[in-house]
């Protein structure tokens, strides 16, 4: 074995081309997996760019806001969501994230966003940590339509107000996996998660 590809980001799935002169691979040099070209000798890499994707079923869009109830400004939240086909989706450029024990696929928005995904129903539900109760609504996606709604987060309590703050101390912003985090992503996480305070630990 020969390492080919170096850096502090991971390289995963090669693949050679048919010719034998070419591998292609996934690269989270940028955070999210990239596709690359790799010459099998003399190490020149190419980055590949998806410019569009082709859906082989009707797809709709979906503008998302998520609000605070009460003040009515943008939150931060998670958000999980479930497709007419079962699937989630997520907005270009987010992390898709999988709970390992719920097996529940979801990702972080700083409170408005957009999908694009199969018409007909759409399931959502958001939350901001523990101090809000979770809210969901269902919307009916129409086929080459841009539909609007917002969710409102209700505050359950206010702990800040009393001297409390959440955070949590064991915390991995890199771990191995298909995704590159940075630390401006992990506090953009923390906010969604409605985390005061983050014990990064280097693995």
């Amino acid at each position: 074995p020969y390492k080919m590809t170096f850096g502090e980001w991971d390289g995963f799935h090669p693949r050679w081309s048919p010719d034998g002169e070419w591998i292609v691979y996934l690269s989270n040099e940028e955070g999210l997996p990239q596709l690359r070209l790799l010459k099998a000798y003399g190490g020149l890499q190419k980055k590949i760019k998806v410019e569009s994707l082709q859906w082989k079923i009707p797809v709709g869009r979906v503008h998302v806001q998520i609000r605070d109830a009460l003040t009515g400004e943008l939150m931060a939240a998670r958000i999980y969501n479930r497709a007419l086909d079962s699937k989630t989706y997520v907005p270009t450029g987010s992390f898709h994230r999988r709970a390992r024990r719920l097996n529940e696929h979801f990702f972080h928005t700083d409170g408005d966003f957009v999908l694009e995904v199969p018409a007909g129903p759409l399931q959502l539900e958001a939350m901001h940590g523990f101090e809000y109760y979770p809210a969901a609504k269902s919307v009916q996606v129409k086929s080459n339509q841009m539909t609007t709604i917002t969710i409102n987060l209700r505050r359950m309590l206010d702990m800040k107000a009393n001297g409390w703050y959440s955070g949590s101390n064991h915390v991995h912003m890199n771990y191995g996996g298909d995704l590159h985090n940075t630390p401006e992503n992990l506090i953009f996480m923390a906010e969604a998660e409605d985390l005061d305070v983050i014990g990064e630990l280097i693995a």
